[in-house]
């Protein structure tokens, strides 16, 4: 190699080096642009899946409180068709299931939805099999589906339940045959013969029947061998509990369906006789094996103090103790009734406007209201009621008494807003029987706004309260009611909604006719809806009136006429529009 070749060969090599971190500072620039997209790209992709997740969840939350609504309808039309066409639905869905594996397909259960009448189409029956087919298999658990129609009993239910077979299972046996079952069980005093009016012979052939279908159904094969235990028990009462909304109605039918609850006073003596006797018996040999007790501790320790005088003074502590708590539960009791008038005497729109504060200083979400917050929510009412008495309410509440520093207002709402007695049940049920004109157990909100009528309202006919007021209230507070009870977005309502709504109004009005008056007036029924379908034979205790005859038109104006003159000012007889 010349000079001049290896002059130019190292000219060469310094301008490769001269270049090269130019060259590599673009490549780098271009590669941090590059990843600068990629990172946006991504991060546009995530807010993406967010809003479709958001989208997604929004959409589950609308389907599953469709599925409800659907299930709810369905319940409502069985509750009406009787315990036995329940029963029926159960083992023809066993007799579609050949293999036994309490699966079946869409075509079997559209077929049952369609024999039994459910008023579903076939988007919602389809809707309704998708819901119950969590793997995806194209089947669906058909017991499950059963279960969830019935819904489960309640805590109370399911203790009166569980009471009542321990005591028809006198050997303790742990379980009973369908023919003991059948032999204890009282026709006269059933659901069927009470309510539906039919026939001790209908009503005992409907038990019978319902008995032996839900064996057969839980039992298979077996049914003619097994016993009755009593988680089966309990199973059977969840198909009868769907027909009887009210807590106090079921016990009462329960316990008289099965000889417990007695109407004959010389069976209810002779039934105290013997529980005396038994008592009797049971003292006296605590009484001899005290006695004896008492003897060996003598002759033991002579020097101590007896031990009768100790058994004696923790009795009378005992005893005294009972009495303290007693008194405490009978104050509380006076304390929520004077409440409940006072609260009641302000009106509906009152009524309604506390319930919806209750819910809206809940801001956990937990149900607990601080001492403070209870205050004030019953001061906005403008009850007359002193700072001690709200104190003294609340502390009734309280978890730990006066040392707990909230209450859960719903367990509060459950003593303040009772249960309607069986006479103004009944004149709600038949409003809405009437209201609901498809049969459904399903009401359109428009609908109930349109039906309402405050006409010949008792408050109007009396000029205690114009039409225009009266109607302006009944659509306030029904609307504060359902966007509590449900939801502002769902546009139906059920019975259990129109009956709880009528709950709050049955705080209203204290006399049983003007509150029966009020339904009828509203809801345009005929004179005959308020005959009572209730116990025969406590009829006359429950209407209040002998003789179960109503005023004439003029003594119904007179009667409102003195009440309207008995109230010196307007607002103080208002009890719908405060």
């Amino acid at each position: 190699m010349n000079y001049k070749d290896f002059v130019a060969l190292i000219y060469k090599n310094e301008s490769l080096k001269d270049n090269t971190p130019k060259e590599n500072e673009k490549e780098l620039d271009e590669e941090n642009q590059e990843q600068k997209v990629e990172e946006k790209n991504i991060e546009e992709e995530k807010e993406n899946n967010v809003k479709e997740d958001k989208e997604g969840k929004e959409n589950d939350n609308e389907e599953i409180d469709h599925i409800d609504e659907l299930i709810l309808n369905i319940r409502n039309k069985l509750a009406k068709r009787g315990l036995l066409n329940l029963i029926n639905i159960e083992s023809r869905f066993r007799e579609l299931d050949e293999d036994n594996t309490q699966e079946l397909d869409i075509k079997s259960f559209s077929q049952i939805c369609s024999e039994f009448d459910f008023g579903l189409s076939n988007e919602e029956i389809e809707e309704l099999f998708v819901s119950f087919d969590k793997d995806e298999r194209g089947l669906i658990n058909y017991d499950d589906f059963i279960r969830v129609l019935r819904g489960e009993l309640n805590e109370n239910r399911k203790e009166l339940i569980h009471n009542v077979f321990k005591h028809l299972d006198i050997d303790n046996k742990g379980s009973l045959s369908v023919e003991e079952l059948l032999n204890l069980y009282l026709a006269k005093n059933s659901y069927e013969f009470i309510q539906e009016k039919k026939s001790e012979d209908e009503a005992m052939k409907i038990f019978e029947q319902s008995l032996k279908g839900n064996h057969k159904y839980l039992n298979g094969d077996e049914a003619d061998t097994k016993n009755i235990d009593i988680e089966e028990f309990e199973d059977f009462y969840e198909s009868v509990s769907i027909m009887i909304p009210n807590d106090d109605l079921f016990k009462e039918i329960v316990l008289r369906s099965w000889g417990l609850l007695k109407d004959d006073p010389k069976e209810e003596e002779e039934l105290n006789k013997e529980e005396n006797i038994e008592e009797e018996n049971m003292e006296k040999d605590k009484e001899i094996n005290n006695e004896e007790e008492q003897e060996i501790n003598e002759e033991v320790v002579e020097n101590e103090p007896k031990e009768e005088i100790k058994k004696e003074n923790i009795n009378k502590k005992k005893i005294i103790d009972k009495e303290i708590e007693f008194r405490k539960e009978i104050l509380k009791e006076e304390n929520i009734d004077i409440f409940r008038d006072k609260l009641g005497a302000k009106g509906i729109i009152t009524v309604m406007n506390f319930l919806s504060q209750l819910k809206q200083y809940d801001r956990k979400g937990d149900k607990e209201l601080s001492l403070p917050d209870f205050s004030e929510i019953i001061l906005n009412t403008k009850v007359i009621i002193s700072e001690e008495e709200i104190e003294e309410l609340f502390s009734d509440f309280c978890k730990d008494n006066k040392q707990a520093k909230t209450i859960n207002y719903e367990l509060f709402l459950n003593k303040l807003i009772i249960e309607l007695n069986p006479r103004r049940e009944n004149i709600v049920k038949v409003a809405f029987d009437k209201l609901d004109t498809e049969k459904c157990g399903i009401i359109n909100l428009s609908e109930i706004k349109t039906f309402f009528s405050s006409k010949n309202c008792p408050l109007v006919y009396a000029a205690i309260m114009s039409e225009e007021d009266f109607y302006n209230s009944f659509t306030e507070s029904f609307l504060t009611h359902h966007n509590i009870y449900r939801s502002a977005k769902i546009k139906k309502v059920n019975y259990n909604e129109f009956y709880d709504y009528y709950k709050y109004v049955s705080i209203t009005i204290n006399d049983d006719y003007l509150f029966e008056e009020t339904v009828i007036s509203s809801w345009k029924l005929s004179k005959d809806a308020t005959a009572f379908i209730g116990p025969k034979d406590n009829v006359k205790e429950i209407i209040g009136n002998p003789s179960l005859e109503k005023p004439n038109n003029e003594e119904m104006k007179s009667m409102f006429k003195s009440a309207k003159k008995s109230f010196p000012k307007k607002e103080s007889y208002s009890i719908w529009c405060r």
